[in-house]
């Protein structure tokens, strides 16, 4: 009800008492003039009743309204879940056929149409470009073995700071809709020797006119806004993929796929995911699990289920993104089954100038069967200085830039 509305209703109401008050000693014989203002206060009070009525019944029915389309989102979004829960339960089905061909190329394009078929039941475009492209494990850029790198413009990555969250949501969701989502591989590399151990896979956000965020710059707000689930399937199972590649080839190389806590916590998901990990058992050695380190600090109790089911597999894990090694309670990530520790290059230098004792923390950790990782390593005055600490691995640009698959 408008303002103008309510003023109008009122000005009713409140004309019909006073004129009450003051007509009716004058039109109604016997009617005296206190009778009249109680009639006027009654009529008042009457008027004020129904306006408040009104008023309740209006909000009521914008209420309903509200309800109602928030129920139809929900339906429309759980339908959507269940309709990609079943997709990946196909695409299991049909890994696991190919499993006893995989040394036919045949079978490796049915896996890539198979990918290509869970990216466009996730984005609802028809076609996945940037899913399909091959990649050579164990060179220090994607490629095929013996040959040189192949060497790609820098990308313009977007300045976030610029944005607000809602625009890197929004930004988010566009990719995801319209596919926009690039698989890309980051080396890990053995400290002081550079050779390449791992990759990291990550999914790059592109946007409309070709620009890019990172993950470190969409990653934690996705994850709050429920956006992370399409993204960490596509990584989870382009990181199986390449395993599968890796260990056809008979190459020694791993994959960490980053997994979101959301992911972890969604039980129809791990259902259906450690099913599709039991029935690639052998893949095991060749894949990590990367979980950020804030996401284990808020609620590490709602992980410890979920992070033992991968672990009774086989699965490996790894604890990304941390900033303080002397603060990790190593006894805990030994018990979640974390087989790797990435801390930010520049924490570990500022951690060993302040006098934390490294060495003594560097020979607990491998007590436990538990590789550091230096990440961030961006420019050679970091390496240099990282080179005099107790450290495994290294992972920054300085050892390669992100390169889509």
């Amino acid at each position: 009800m408008s303002l103008l509305r309510h003023a109008a209703f009122a000005f009713v109401y409140g004309a019909l008492a006073i004129a009450a008050a003051l007509t009716l000693p004058i039109s109604v014989p016997g009617v005296e003039k206190w009778t009249a203002v109680a009639i006027g206060a009654a009529i008042l009070a009457f008027g004020a009743l129904i306006h408040e009525t009104a008023v309740r019944h209006e909000r009521e029915r914008q209420l309903t309204a509200e309800l109602d389309r928030l129920t139809e989102s929900r339906d429309a979004v759980l339908h959507e879940l269940d309709a990609t829960r079943d997709q990946m339960r196909a695409i299991h089905s049909r890994l696991t056929e190919q499993a006893a061909s995989a040394d036919a190329i045949g079978d490796m394009q049915a896996e890539v149409r198979l990918l290509h078929g869970l990216v466009r039941q996730l984005t609802g475009d028809a076609t996945a470009p940037g899913v399909g492209r091959g990649i050579a494990p164990g060179s220090s850029a994607p490629g095929r073995p013996g040959e040189p790198p192949r060497r790609r413009p820098p990308p313009r990555v977007i300045d976030a700071a610029a944005l607000a969250d809602g625009d890197i949501l929004g930004l988010v969701r566009e990719a995801v809709r319209h596919d926009r989502i690039d698989v890309v591989l980051q080396p890990i590399v053995s400290l002081p020797q550079r050779r390449p151990r791992h990759y990291l896979c990550a999914g790059r956000i592109r946007t409309e006119d070709d620009g890019y965020l990172m993950p470190e710059q969409y990653a934690a707000l996705a994850e709050r806004a429920g956006l992370i689930g399409p993204i960490d399937n596509l990584l989870l199972l382009r990181s199986v993929q390449l395993a599968r590649v890796a260990a056809r080839r008979r190459q020694s190389v791993g994959y960490f796929a980053p997994v979101s806590a959301r992911s972890l916590r969604d039980r129809r998901f791990m259902d259906q995911f450690v099913e599709f990990l039991a029935a690639n058992a052998t893949l095991m050695p060749s894949l990590v699990f990367a979980l950020p380190a804030d996401a284990l600090a808020r609620d590490p109790d709602s992980l410890e289920g979920p992070v033992d089911r991968l672990v009774r597999l086989g699965a490996r894990l790894a604890l990304t993104g941390a900033h303080d090694l002397g603060a990790l309670e190593i006894d805990r990530l030994t018990a979640l089954g974390i087989r790797f520790v990435g801390v930010d290059a520049r924490d570990l230098i500022a951690e060993a100038a302040s006098g934390t004792d490294l060495p003594a923390l560097k020979t607990a950790l491998d007590r436990d069967a538990i590789d550091l990782i230096a990440e961030g390593i961006d420019r050679d005055e970091t390496l240099v200085e990282i080179l005099d600490l107790p450290v495994d691995l290294g992972r920054g640009t300085l050892f390669g830039d992100p390169e889509p698959v």
